[in-house]
């Protein structure tokens, strides 16, 4: 999968995805930097 522009929809996916196929339990962190924000 070839991805132009990781936006919100992306980071979703992404997200959607690690759930589906992981054995484990997944702690994932993110912070309020404003770069790390998404205008969609």
């Amino acid at each position: 999968m070839l991805i132009e522009k990781f936006n919100g929809d992306v980071f979703i996916d992404f997200l959607q995805r690690m759930i589906r196929y992981s054995k484990q339990k997944i702690f994932y962190v993110t912070d309020g930097h404003p770069a790390h924000k998404t205008k969609n």
